[in-house]
């Protein structure tokens, strides 16, 4: 599924993902608050203990 501004929804986005970082990164780009295409940029927030990344999982 496209969205109107032509990106990816979250489900098409989350249609192969195979383990919970991914998923929680996916959740944060469709609630706009991470870039799309930028996990590895932003993996830290998934692998380490911190508020943002805590309420994402």
């Amino acid at each position: 599924m496209v969205n109107d501004d032509g990106t990816e929804g979250l489900l098409a986005r989350m249609s192969a993902w195979h383990d919970g970082d991914g998923a929680a990164y996916e959740l944060a780009v469709a609630l706009g608050v991470l870039p799309p295409d930028a996990f590895a940029e932003h993996k830290w927030v998934f692998w380490a203990a911190n508020p943002f990344g805590d309420g994402l999982r």
